[in-house]
């Protein structure tokens, strides 16, 4: 990723649950739970955790 301002415009995009993995639907399910509650700092948490473990 760069640096410039219109990378900052646009963030990336969430991470996706791969396909089978336990721990990644768990996380989904939780990020989708976090987002209808609009609780956004559990949705940054989600999405980190996602990213992290979403390199199998």
């Amino acid at each position: 990723m760069t640096n410039n301002a219109v990378d900052r415009l646009f963030p990336p995009r969430p991470p996706e649950p791969v396909p089978g993995c336990a721990v990644c639907a768990r996380l989904d399910c939780t990020r989708r739970a976090a987002q209808a509650a609009e609780d956004h700092s559990r949705v940054i948490d989600c999405n980190i955790g996602l990213r992290a473990h979403g390199r199998h």
